[in-house]
C-alpha cells in the first residue's frame, strides 16, 4: 500500500564532481536488510547512479540525475515511508 507522504529532501553538491546528491528522510528502516530493500528499489530507477541508506539516521542518500517523486514512489512501494 502507498501511503501520502510529505518529501523532504534537499539536493546539495557531492564529492564526486558533476552528481547531485539527493537526500530523503525514511520512516521505519530498523535494519540491514530495510537498508538493502530501499537500495534495491531506489538504484533500480533510471538516473540514479550511487544510493546509501542508513537506518540509524533514517536517511536516504541518492547520487544521480533523479526524479525525487519516483524515488519516493520506489520507496513506498517497497513498504516504507517518506516522511
Amino acid at each position: 500500500m502507498t501511503t501520502a507522504a510529505t518529501e523532504t529532501f534537499s539536493t546539495a553538491p557531492s564529492l564526486r564532481p558533476g552528481m547531485a546528491q539527493t537526500t530523503l528522510t525514511v520512516d521505519g528502516m530498523a535494519c540491514g536488510g530495510c537498508e538493502e530493500t530501499v537500495e534495491d528499489a531506489v538504484g533500480a530507477l533510471d538516473g540514479v547512479d550511487a544510493v546509501t541508506a542508513d537506518n540509524t539516521t533514517d536517511t536516504v542518500e541518492i547520487e544521480g540525475d533523479v526524479d525525487t517523486d519516483a524515488v519516493a514512489a520506489a520507496i513506498e512501494d517497497a513498504g516504507y515511508t517518506v516522511a
